[in-house]
């Protein structure tokens, strides 16, 4: 049996992901990251602005890529989303540095932009804001 090295990822609500190495691999990001650093310093990486619930996904799509299964399904399922989700997926892959998340979820997001007129999103994304602000006195 061989075990696979585990590396622990703190999400912005501080909550810790336990991820095999090759699939952290996965992610430019974290790839420059831990080239930059000492390993034994390495506790836990902390990824700003991406929750527990978005990392989840984030790095199972990562694992179907790292092993090299269809991660077609997986990315549809994922940009299927409501938009805030997606919105969600398009930061997180942005800041990880995982093109092809990126490429999909850029593209989900434009397509439920160009469905919704200006008033819509903007109170969809006027909601989101007014609860993280609400969040953050709790």
């Amino acid at each position: 049996m061989s075990w696979e090295k585990m590396i622990m990822l703190k999400s912005s609500d501080g909550l810790i992901l336990k991820v095999e190495e090759a699939v952290v691999l996965e992610c430019g990001a974290l790839v420059e990251f831990i080239e930059k650093s000492d390993e034994s310093d390495i506790n836990a990486i902390q990824i700003h602005g991406v929750n527990f619930s978005t990392l989840g996904k984030v790095m199972e799509y990562c694992k179907q890529q790292a092993r090299k299964e269809d991660t077609e399904s997986l990315g549809a399922k994922l940009v299927n989303a409501d938009p805030i989700t997606v919105f969600h997926l398009v930061h997180a892959a942005y800041e990880l540095k995982i093109r092809s998340l990126m490429d999909l979820a850029f593209q989900s997001f434009g397509n439920m932009i160009g469905k919704n007129s200006f008033e819509d999103m903007t109170k969809m994304f006027h909601g989101e804001a007014k609860a993280r602000r609400i969040a953050k006195w709790k």
